[in-house]
């Protein structure tokens, strides 16, 4: 199911209510004229930026090589947060803080697993993903807003178990893998010799994917389109290494897969191995 590949936190803006259709229709709207702000923005300003499933963007603007944050991970982070519309300021923190991943504004959670430790960056995120997290606790009405920062550094709270897990895996079952730095331990067993795929690209793909645990195999698909940046962190870093025509078999640590919540028949925390075949880069 391609909703599998979907990368998405269990969070919620408001866990404790319910929308009526009124409202939903009012959120809905809302959420339209964000990202048509955002989108508007980032024209005018001459921004290059990227588009995740959520509909938020993100700017890398210094790439670095660290380890990248997600779900309960700690981050260690300098960050401004502006309204899009007027330029100002709303929270600032010049003065690195350290905390969670999770306690932060609910866009900057989606759009994080996208930079590594040592990088900075911007993230445009729409209203509807503004709560009173890290980074817009000084709002009172949300609104779109740019998250400026600096992630100086990420210490994950599950990696070095996962890693631990699959290197055993490996070692019990004689198979030779390379590690990325990533923590994603991987083989090719095709090499092609067509075009890389981007963040931004749509791809065909023939995957199964499989608990590492049991060996059950959760999910098995020929001939999906996906788009990169929808996907699942640990596909999002391998997939831009590949040449079209290659086949690779990939085993993710849980914390680049689907982390500390179940999805569907896949258990919280579970590390997983998928085989892919990347037969077609679409688009850009």
């Amino acid at each position: 199911m391609k909703n599998y590949f979907i990368f998405w936190f269990l969070v919620a803006v408001c866990s404790s209510c319910s929308l009526t259709p009124s409202h939903l229709t009012q959120t809905l709207s809302q959420y339209t004229q964000d990202t048509t702000a955002i989108r508007s923005y980032l024209k005018q300003n001459n921004i290059r930026a990227t588009i995740i499933n959520q509909g938020i963007w993100f700017v890398i603007d210094s790439a670095a090589t660290g380890i990248r944050p997600v779900f309960n991970d700690t981050l260690k982070i300098a960050y401004t947060t502006r309204l899009l519309a007027n330029g100002n300021v709303i929270e600032q923190a010049s003065t690195p803080v350290v905390a969670p991943a999770s306690s932060f504004v609910v866009g900057a959670r989606y759009a994080f697993p996208q930079f590594q430790a040592g990088s900075k960056g911007r993230i445009f995120i729409p209203g509807y993903y503004v709560n009173n997290g890290i980074g817009t606790k000084n709002m009172t009405t949300p609104a779109p807003v740019i998250l400026s920062f600096n992630l100086l550094s990420v210490k994950d709270n599950q990696l070095l178990a996962d890693t631990a897990t699959i290197g055993m895996y490996l070692r019990n079952n004689s198979i030779s893998a390379l590690k990325d730095v990533s923590g994603i331990r991987y083989t090719f067993n095709t090499l092609g010799a067509g075009p890389i795929p981007s963040l931004t690209s749509n791809v065909t793909v023939d995957y199964t994917a499989k608990i590492l645990s049991t060996g059950a195999i959760v999910d098995q698909r020929n001939g999906m389109n996906l788009t990169v940046s929808d996907l699942i962190p640990g596909w999002q870093i391998m997939l831009v290494k590949m040449n079209e025509g290659s086949a690779c078999t990939l085993y993710v640590p849980s914390s680049l897969g689907y982390g500390p919540y179940q999805q569907g028949t896949i258990p919280a925390n579970a590390n997983m191995v998928f085989t892919i075949k990347l037969s077609k880069v679409n688009s850009n």
